[in-house]
């Protein structure tokens, strides 16, 4: 079983059986319609896409109705899902953060209106917000990345490092996994770091930048 298969089980399982016990808690106190908001950072990305949809089908075969919004990698955008979703008396929230400090206070607002918001692939900075955080492990995935970006290389050679999204804390437990191998091999060097908001098609505009400045 590959990782993003583990993991994806693993949230099913983790999630929805909070959900179960906090949203049909809530639920059983009124008449209201059984309602997940999914909430995900960009669905320009094969990866999310995935996460949102599966999420909402596995919402759909526990009897929820779900809706997938898309924040397109915009915190102001998230902000605005919350609000909507929060006025349309959803049930809980299915929660993929933009940003690890900027989506706190979108979590926080849900559950002062006693939705509870469950965080899927990405956290928040925040201990008393969400009901759950199920993430990935990136550093120790990178440090994996790293030892078999060193063999490929063969200890040598130039590089450059496309990170994601700047306030997610994936983004730099990955890069601090693939550092903590790369950086011990001089002969590998970093011709440049930015950002592509895990983005494909910023990521090619961003790498064609950097190779006319770095070939």
């Amino acid at each position: 079983m590959n990782r993003q298969n583990h993991f994806s089980i693993l949230l099913k399982t983790l999630l929805f059986t909070s959900i179960l016990m906090f949203g049909g808690c809530r639920q059983s106190n009124n008449n209201a319609p059984k309602k997940i908001a999914v909430v995900i950072s960009t669905m320009n990305n094969p990866w999310f896409v995935v996460l949102g949809e599966s999420a909402a089908e596995r919402a759909k075969e526990l009897g929820y109705e779900t809706t997938i919004f898309d924040s397109q990698n915009n915190t102001a955008k998230e902000a605005e899902h919350f609000e909507n979703l929060i006025a349309a008396g959803f049930s809980a929230i299915l929660f993929n953060p933009t940003d690890a400090d900027g989506s706190v206070s979108n979590v926080n607002r849900a559950k002062q209106a006693g939705i509870p918001t469950f965080c899927m692939d990405r956290d928040v900075n925040s201990l008393n917000g969400p009901v759950t955080q199920i993430i990935s492990d990136s550093f120790s995935g990178c440090v994996e990345l790293g030892e078999y970006f060193v063999r490929q290389l063969d200890k040598k050679g130039k590089y450059v490092e496309l990170l994601g999204l700047v306030g997610d804390n994936n983004t730099w437990n990955r890069s601090k996994g693939f550092h903590s191998v790369v950086d011990h091999y001089p002969g590998l060097v970093m011709v440049a770091q930015q950002s592509a908001d895990f983005d494909r098609s910023k990521a090619m505009e961003v790498l064609e930048s950097v190779m006319q400045s770095h070939p």
